[in-house]
Protein backbone atom coordinates (compact mmCIF):
# COMPACT_ATOMS: atom_id res chain seq x y z
CA UNK A 1 0.00 0.00 0.00
CA UNK A 2 1.21 3.20 -0.65
CA UNK A 3 3.00 5.27 1.89
CA UNK A 4 0.85 8.62 1.31
CA UNK A 5 -2.18 6.90 2.53
CA UNK A 6 -1.49 7.30 6.01
CA UNK A 7 -0.22 11.20 6.07
CA UNK A 8 -1.74 13.08 8.27
CA UNK A 9 -3.73 16.01 6.63
CA UNK A 10 -4.02 14.08 3.41
CA UNK A 11 -5.98 15.50 0.84
CA UNK A 12 -5.33 18.82 1.55
CA UNK A 13 -6.76 22.05 -0.21
CA UNK A 14 -3.63 22.06 -2.83
CA UNK A 15 -4.48 18.11 -3.23
CA UNK A 16 -7.77 18.88 -4.41
CA UNK A 17 -6.63 21.55 -6.55
CA UNK A 18 -4.39 19.43 -8.43
CA UNK A 19 -6.94 16.72 -8.84
CA UNK A 20 -9.04 19.84 -10.50
CA UNK A 21 -6.36 20.86 -13.02
CA UNK A 22 -4.82 17.51 -13.77
CA UNK A 23 -7.31 15.32 -13.36
CA UNK A 24 -10.36 16.89 -14.94
CA UNK A 25 -9.73 20.13 -16.91
CA UNK A 26 -6.26 18.88 -18.41
CA UNK A 27 -7.82 15.32 -19.62
CA UNK A 28 -11.05 17.16 -21.51
CA UNK A 29 -7.92 19.74 -22.69
CA UNK A 30 -5.95 16.90 -23.92
CA UNK A 31 -8.42 14.22 -25.02
CA UNK A 32 -10.92 16.28 -26.69
CA UNK A 33 -9.32 19.43 -27.34
CA UNK A 34 -6.53 17.36 -28.65
CA UNK A 35 -8.18 15.75 -31.33
CA UNK A 36 -9.78 18.66 -32.41
CA UNK A 37 -6.34 20.44 -32.67
CA UNK A 38 -5.20 16.89 -34.55
CA UNK A 39 -7.68 16.76 -37.35
CA UNK A 40 -6.67 17.71 -40.49
CA UNK A 41 -2.71 17.55 -39.60
CA UNK A 42 -0.46 16.22 -41.84
CA UNK A 43 2.44 14.84 -39.71
CA UNK A 44 6.02 14.83 -41.24
CA UNK A 45 9.16 14.29 -39.50
CA UNK A 46 9.88 17.42 -38.19
CA UNK A 47 6.13 17.88 -37.25
CA UNK A 48 6.30 14.43 -35.28
CA UNK A 49 9.63 15.68 -33.55
CA UNK A 50 8.20 19.03 -32.30
CA UNK A 51 4.92 17.20 -31.10
CA UNK A 52 7.31 14.40 -29.19
CA UNK A 53 9.59 17.55 -27.39
CA UNK A 54 6.54 19.72 -27.03
CA UNK A 55 4.38 16.56 -25.19
CA UNK A 56 7.34 15.47 -23.12
CA UNK A 57 8.02 19.35 -21.72
CA UNK A 58 4.28 19.75 -21.05
CA UNK A 59 4.83 16.28 -19.09
CA UNK A 60 7.49 17.26 -17.12
CA UNK A 61 5.99 20.41 -16.17
CA UNK A 62 2.81 19.03 -15.10
CA UNK A 63 4.61 16.54 -12.39
CA UNK A 64 7.21 18.87 -11.13
CA UNK A 65 3.84 20.75 -10.29
CA UNK A 66 2.49 17.84 -8.42
CA UNK A 67 5.95 16.63 -7.13
CA UNK A 68 6.77 20.74 -5.67
CA UNK A 69 3.19 20.59 -4.24
CA UNK A 70 4.04 17.40 -2.17
CA UNK A 71 7.47 18.38 -1.01
CA UNK A 72 6.27 21.80 -0.19
CA UNK A 73 3.88 20.28 1.90
CA UNK A 74 6.64 18.28 3.95
CA UNK A 75 5.75 14.99 2.46
CA UNK A 76 8.89 12.58 1.36
CA UNK A 77 9.26 11.59 -2.42
CA UNK A 78 8.63 8.03 -1.27
CA UNK A 79 5.52 8.13 0.09
CA UNK A 80 4.80 9.33 -3.73
CA UNK A 81 5.89 5.63 -5.16
CA UNK A 82 9.41 6.65 -5.25
CA UNK A 83 10.55 3.19 -3.16
CA UNK A 84 11.10 0.26 -3.36
CA UNK A 85 8.19 -3.10 -3.37
CA UNK A 86 6.36 -4.15 -0.14
CA UNK A 87 8.40 -7.47 0.61
CA UNK A 88 6.66 -10.27 -0.57
CA UNK A 89 4.98 -8.28 -4.03
CA UNK A 90 7.35 -9.64 -5.55
CA UNK A 91 5.73 -12.45 -7.08
CA UNK A 92 2.41 -11.45 -7.88
CA UNK A 93 3.90 -7.89 -8.90
CA UNK A 94 6.25 -10.14 -12.21
CA UNK A 95 2.65 -12.00 -13.03
CA UNK A 96 0.56 -8.92 -13.33
CA UNK A 97 3.38 -7.48 -15.60
CA UNK A 98 3.87 -10.21 -18.41
CA UNK A 99 -0.03 -10.43 -17.83
CA UNK A 100 -0.28 -6.64 -19.03
CA UNK A 101 2.42 -6.97 -21.69
CA UNK A 102 1.59 -10.37 -23.35
CA UNK A 103 -2.21 -8.80 -22.82
CA UNK A 104 -1.24 -5.70 -24.99
CA UNK A 105 1.05 -7.43 -27.42
CA UNK A 106 -1.87 -9.76 -28.62
CA UNK A 107 -3.89 -6.74 -29.00
CA UNK A 108 -1.52 -4.69 -30.75
CA UNK A 109 -0.67 -7.61 -33.37
CA UNK A 110 -4.47 -8.78 -33.50
CA UNK A 111 -5.20 -4.77 -34.68
CA UNK A 112 -2.02 -4.53 -36.71
CA UNK A 113 -2.65 -7.76 -39.03
CA UNK A 114 -6.81 -6.61 -39.17
CA UNK A 115 -5.48 -3.48 -39.97
CA UNK A 116 -2.84 -4.54 -43.08
CA UNK A 117 -5.35 -7.10 -44.24
CA UNK A 118 -8.12 -4.23 -45.11
CA UNK A 119 -10.35 -5.79 -42.51
CA UNK A 120 -9.71 -3.40 -39.59
CA UNK A 121 -13.16 -1.67 -37.94
CA UNK A 122 -13.60 2.09 -38.10
CA UNK A 123 -11.92 2.63 -34.38
CA UNK A 124 -8.80 -0.18 -35.27
CA UNK A 125 -8.02 2.66 -37.99
CA UNK A 126 -6.73 4.66 -35.51
CA UNK A 127 -5.25 2.69 -33.74
CA UNK A 128 -1.77 3.60 -35.30
CA UNK A 129 -1.78 7.50 -35.06
CA UNK A 130 0.19 8.95 -37.37
CA UNK A 131 2.23 10.46 -34.99
CA UNK A 132 4.00 7.44 -34.29
CA UNK A 133 7.56 7.27 -35.49
CA UNK A 134 7.98 6.24 -39.20
CA UNK A 135 12.17 6.93 -39.43
CA UNK A 136 14.87 5.19 -37.22
CA UNK A 137 16.01 9.04 -36.82
CA UNK A 138 12.78 9.84 -35.01
CA UNK A 139 13.28 7.59 -32.35
CA UNK A 140 15.94 9.97 -29.92
CA UNK A 141 12.71 12.40 -29.92
CA UNK A 142 10.56 9.54 -29.44
CA UNK A 143 12.27 8.09 -27.16
CA UNK A 144 12.53 11.29 -25.04
CA UNK A 145 8.59 11.36 -25.06
CA UNK A 146 7.88 7.48 -23.57
CA UNK A 147 10.53 8.10 -20.84
CA UNK A 148 8.93 11.51 -20.21
CA UNK A 149 5.27 9.58 -20.21
CA UNK A 150 6.49 6.92 -18.29
CA UNK A 151 7.86 8.84 -15.33
CA UNK A 152 6.04 11.91 -15.47
CA UNK A 153 2.62 10.15 -16.03
CA UNK A 154 2.61 7.44 -13.73
CA UNK A 155 4.01 10.18 -11.04
CA UNK A 156 1.06 11.83 -11.62
CA UNK A 157 -1.90 9.36 -12.18
CA UNK A 158 -0.92 6.48 -10.07
CA UNK A 159 1.41 8.32 -7.61
CA UNK A 160 -0.63 11.46 -6.98
CA UNK A 161 -4.06 10.34 -7.75
CA UNK A 162 -4.41 6.83 -7.08
CA UNK A 163 -3.43 7.37 -3.38
CA UNK A 164 -5.56 10.50 -3.40
CA UNK A 165 -8.67 8.29 -3.89
CA UNK A 166 -7.48 5.55 -2.03
CA UNK A 167 -10.45 4.70 0.73
CA UNK A 168 -7.33 4.36 3.48
CA UNK A 169 -7.37 8.16 3.17
CA UNK A 170 -10.45 8.88 4.55
CA UNK A 171 -10.39 6.23 7.09
CA UNK A 172 -12.59 3.51 4.98
CA UNK A 173 -11.62 -0.30 4.70
CA UNK A 174 -12.08 -2.65 1.90
CA UNK A 175 -10.98 -3.03 -1.75
CA UNK A 176 -10.05 0.45 -2.64
CA UNK A 177 -12.24 0.68 -5.74
CA UNK A 178 -12.18 4.38 -6.17
CA UNK A 179 -8.68 4.37 -6.58
CA UNK A 180 -7.99 1.41 -8.69
CA UNK A 181 -10.68 2.59 -11.67
CA UNK A 182 -11.08 6.72 -11.30
CA UNK A 183 -7.81 7.42 -12.23
CA UNK A 184 -7.53 4.54 -14.70
CA UNK A 185 -10.62 7.14 -16.08
CA UNK A 186 -9.10 10.37 -16.34
CA UNK A 187 -6.07 8.92 -17.77
CA UNK A 188 -8.04 7.53 -20.58
CA UNK A 189 -10.02 10.11 -21.37
CA UNK A 190 -7.09 12.08 -21.61
CA UNK A 191 -6.28 9.71 -24.46
CA UNK A 192 -9.52 10.42 -26.30
CA UNK A 193 -7.81 11.40 -29.20
CA UNK A 194 -7.07 8.38 -30.01
CA UNK A 195 -10.55 7.68 -30.29
CA UNK A 196 -13.12 5.76 -28.09
CA UNK A 197 -11.76 2.01 -28.39
CA UNK A 198 -8.25 3.24 -27.23
CA UNK A 199 -9.95 4.89 -24.46
CA UNK A 200 -11.41 1.88 -23.30
CA UNK A 201 -8.54 -0.41 -23.60
CA UNK A 202 -6.04 2.52 -21.75
CA UNK A 203 -8.91 2.29 -19.05
CA UNK A 204 -8.53 -1.75 -19.10
CA UNK A 205 -4.44 -1.06 -18.40
CA UNK A 206 -4.57 1.63 -16.09
CA UNK A 207 -6.70 -0.18 -13.96
CA UNK A 208 -4.11 -2.78 -13.84
CA UNK A 209 -1.51 -0.26 -13.51
CA UNK A 210 -2.79 1.00 -10.34
CA UNK A 211 -3.35 -2.37 -8.35
CA UNK A 212 0.10 -2.85 -9.18
CA UNK A 213 1.26 -0.12 -7.60
CA UNK A 214 -1.13 -0.40 -4.52
CA UNK A 215 -0.20 -4.18 -3.86
CA UNK A 216 3.72 -2.97 -4.36
CA UNK A 217 3.86 0.59 -3.50
CA UNK A 218 6.35 1.91 -5.89
CA UNK A 219 5.71 3.42 -9.61
CA UNK A 220 9.10 1.57 -10.36
CA UNK A 221 7.06 -1.22 -12.01
CA UNK A 222 4.33 0.82 -13.40
CA UNK A 223 6.85 3.34 -15.01
CA UNK A 224 8.50 0.17 -16.85
CA UNK A 225 5.99 -1.07 -17.69
CA UNK A 226 4.33 2.22 -19.16
CA UNK A 227 7.80 2.74 -21.09
CA UNK A 228 7.49 -0.73 -22.14
CA UNK A 229 4.36 -0.25 -24.09
CA UNK A 230 5.35 3.02 -25.16
CA UNK A 231 8.60 2.69 -26.59
CA UNK A 232 7.63 -0.86 -27.76
CA UNK A 233 4.80 0.07 -30.00
CA UNK A 234 6.25 2.91 -31.61
CA UNK A 235 8.94 0.60 -32.60
CA UNK A 236 6.68 -2.25 -33.81
CA UNK A 237 4.50 0.27 -35.47
CA UNK A 238 7.52 1.32 -37.68
CA UNK A 239 9.36 -2.07 -38.48
CA UNK A 240 6.03 -3.45 -39.19
CA UNK A 241 4.86 -0.07 -41.23
CA UNK A 242 8.31 -0.60 -43.42
CA UNK A 243 7.25 -4.25 -44.39
CA UNK A 244 3.83 -3.36 -45.64
CA UNK A 245 4.96 -0.30 -47.12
Amino acid sequence: MPDSAFIPGFPSLADHALIWIFGWIMPFLSGVKGRESLDGVIFTESIRRRFYLGNSLFLFIAAAVVSLSWILQGRPMRSLGFRDMEPGTETIVIVLVLIILLCWLGDFLITYRRQAAGNASASEKGAFPSFMPVHSRELPAYLLLSLSAAVFEETIYRGFMVTYFLPASRGAEGWPLAAATIPALLFSLAHYYQGWKAVVKIWGFSVGLGGIYMISGSLWPVMAIHFIIDFGGGCLAMYLGRRTR
